[in-house]
């Protein structure tokens, strides 16, 4: 059982409602899910691609919800979106009190390194 507030970042490939982290439900984890300009304008997508992605991640988030597990999904034009993970990633920390983050390795190598220079600057 986690006691520190908990940020958990869920990727749009990381889409696997049975992966261990939602086999119980803590109240001080969050998982958030984030459509960002920063990842959509990365490399020319199809629309049609990037709208799957959207529906699957929002289809996600409301399961996970809906089954108990607290979550911030941050749509594409929500006016507080930062269009970035780490501009996000700090208004959640700040907002929610977090303590810890975690996150799955990302399948984009990219992706991959990007984020592990947004953790090494994290306050937590």
């Amino acid at each position: 059982m986690t006691t520190a507030n908990t940020l958990r970042l869920i990727l749009g490939d990381q889409l696997n409602l049975q992966h261990p982290w939602f086999k119980q439900v803590y109240s001080k984890t969050i998982y958030a899910l984030m459509e960002v300009r920063q990842e959509t304008d990365a490399v020319p997508q199809h629309i049609q691609r990037l709208t799957g992605f959207f529906c699957c991640m929002r289809y996600v988030a409301a399961t996970l919800s809906r089954t108990g597990h607290r979550v911030v999904y941050i749509r594409l034009d929500d006016p507080k979106n930062e269009q970035c993970f780490e501009g996000n990633l700090l208004r959640l920390i700040q907002a929610e009190d977090v303590d810890r983050f975690e996150s799955l390795l990302p399948d984009d190598y990219r992706l991959d390194h990007h984020l592990a220079d947004i953790v090494s600057r994290l306050p937590i």
